[in-house]
C-alpha cells in the first residue's frame, strides 16, 4: 500500500464529527428560501394551497419547476394544467416540499461541482432510489407509516458523500483509490479514511434542516437496518431500492455490496424477487416521467 493510500482522518487537520462536517453547510449548499418558506407553510394547517401558490409565484424559476411538475405524465392529469393552485393541489403538499428539495439541492450542488462525482449520474441514481423505495411500501404487505417520506429519504441518502467531496476532495480521492484495489463496502472504507461515514452526515444535515428524527433514522440505517428499530422496515425499503437502482443500471457512488443484509431486508419486508422486479418496472417509468423535470438546466 503507497503512503498516500495510509492517509486517514487523522493525518489532516480536519474535522472528525459529521456535526464539524456539517457546521458551513449553508456556505455551499444553498437552499432558497421559497423552498424553506414552502416547507414551513405545507407543516402549518393555516396555509392552503393558494398560500403556497402565492408564495412560488415570487419566484419564476420554481414556479416554472411545479408548473412542469404537474403537466409531466407521472401525475396522469387528464387536462393541460395552467393554473398555480391547481397544479399543486395535483402534486400534493408533501410531494412539492420533497420535489423542491431535490430541485433545489441540484441547483446547489452544481454551482462547485466536484470534480470526483459526476454529478448528473448522482442526481439520476437518487431520484429513482427515492421512487423505487415509495414503489416498494406501496406494494408489501405490511403498512408503512413513513411511505410519503421514503422519496425524501432516497433523495437524501448519499448526500454526506457530496459533503465529503467539496470538503475534502484529496481525501475523497484516496478512498476512491482504495475502494478500487479493495473488496470492502464502500461506506466502511468511509469509516477508515475519514472517521464517519456519509449517513452520519446526511443524519447531521436533515436534524439541521428539521426533518422528522424518524426520517433521519431511516437514512442513518441504511446499511443496517435491524438498528433502526421501529423504523427497521422503512430502512430495509431503502437498502432494497438502493441495490435495485444498480439493477436499474443507476448506480451511486461506490459498491455498498451487502449480501447478507439484503436477504434480510427482502425476508423482514416480505419481498420477493417477482416483486422486486415487477417495483423495478414501475419505478422505472416513474424515473422516465419525471427526469426532464429533474435535469432541467437553469436556462430551460
Amino acid at each position: 500500500m503507497t503512503r498516500e493510500e495510509n492517509y486517514s482522518f487523522k493525518d489532516l487537520n480536519m474535522p472528525i464529527t459529521a456535526r464539524e462536517f456539517t457546521a458551513d453547510i449553508e456556505d455551499f449548499v444553498h437552499i432558497p428560501s421559497v423552498c424553506l418558506r414552502i416547507n414551513e407553510m405545507a407543516n402549518n394547517p393555516r396555509f392552503s394551497a393558494i398560500d403556497m401558490a402565492n408564495e412560488i409565484a415570487k419566484d419564476p424559476m420554481t414556479m416554472a419547476r411545479v408548473m412542469r411538475m404537474a403537466n409531466s405524465p407521472y401525475y396522469h392529469f387528464p387536462a393541460k394544467v395552467d393554473n398555480l393552485t391547481r397544479a399543486i393541489t395535483i402534486i400534493g403538499t408533501q410531494d412539492l416540499q420533497d420535489m423542491l428539495l431535490m430541485v433545489a439541492l441540484r441547483a446547489a450542488t452544481e454551482q462547485s461541482q466536484p470534480t470526483l462525482i459526476d454529478l448528473d449520474n448522482y442526481w439520476k441514481h437518487s431520484l429513482f432510489v427515492g421512487l423505487m423505495a415509495k414503489r416498494l411500501a406501496g406494494m408489501i404487505s405490511t403498512p408503512v407509516l413513513g411511505r410519503d417520506r421514503l422519496f425524501v429519504a432516497g433523495v437524501l441518502h448519499e448526500f454526506g458523500r457530496i459533503v465529503f467531496a467539496q470538503k475534502i476532495p484529496e481525501l475523497f480521492k484516496v478512498m476512491l483509490n482504495r475502494a478500487m484495489n479493495q473488496q470492502e463496502p464502500f461506506y466502511e472504507i468511509e469509516r477508515l479514511v475519514f472517521g464517519i461515514d456519509h449517513t452520519e452526515i446526511s443524519l447531521e444535515i436533515m436534524n439541521r434542516w428539521l426533518y422528522p428524527a424518524r426520517l433521519s433514522t431511516v437514512i442513518r440505517y441504511q446499511h443496517h437496518p435491524v438498528r433502526a428499530g421501529d423504523q427497521r422496515l422503512e430502512a430495509s425499503l431503502l437498502l432494497l431500492a438502493d441495490h435495485a437502482s444498480a439493477i436499474a443500471g443507476l448506480p451511486g457512488i461506490g459498491e455498498d455490496g451487502q449480501t447478507e443484509e439484503l436477504a434480510r431486508a427482502m425476508q423482514f419486508c416480505g419481498v420477493t424477487e417477482r416483486l422486486m422486479d415487477d417495483a423495478i418496472e414501475l419505478a422505472r417509468n416513474d424515473y422516465f416521467e419525471l427526469l426532464p423535470v429533474f435535469m432541467q438546466r437553469k436556462t430551460a
